[in-house]
């Protein structure tokens, strides 16, 4: 019965889901999920975000030692289409990118690592931020405002 839930919430939270040409499972970078994860998009180039709060951002960015995990999915479009959106939002802001990890998770919402386990993840895409390796917040489905979201939580 819990499998059925566990799937069920997956197919809730991306609602669609797409044919992918590779599933991806496990912790990984940037780097090599757009090398592997056979999505047509990467740079989210619909997507452009307000430049005052980008800077802000990066001011905020500096203050401590911030790491970034993304739980999602190849086969998820809202993984598909919001991914990149958080990846070019730190980018713009100058984020090291090699500190942000991508979690590929199956239709069980499970990644060999357990680390979904740790922080809770019941949904994808899923933003955990981290300072000096402590959780300090979490960003799930459905709130898509990750600029506003991100802000908030640096802001803490």
């Amino acid at each position: 019965m819990p499998k059925i839930i566990i799937l069920l919430i997956f197919f809730v939270s991306c609602s669609t889901t797409q044919v992918s040409k590779s599933k991806i499972i496990g912790k990984y970078d940037w780097n090599y999920w757009k090398l592997n994860a056979a999505w047509a998009d990467y740079e989210a180039y619909d997507y452009q975000p307000s430049i005052e709060k980008v800077q802000l951002l990066q001011t905020l960015l500096k203050q401590n030692d911030y790491r970034f995990l993304i739980f999602a999915s190849t086969s998820c479009d809202e993984c598909t289409k919001h991914t990149p959106r958080i990846v070019k939002l730190l980018k713009l802001a100058n984020y090291d990118i090699n500190k942000i990890y991508i979690y590929g998770m199956d239709e069980l919402l499970k990644e060999p690592t357990g680390d979904y386990k740790q922080y809770k993840v019941v949904s994808v895409p899923t933003l955990i931020i981290l300072r000096n390796d402590e959780l300090l917040c979490k960003v799930e489905y459905p709130q898509f405002n990750w600029l506003d979201a991100m802000i908030k939580c640096l802001g803490k």
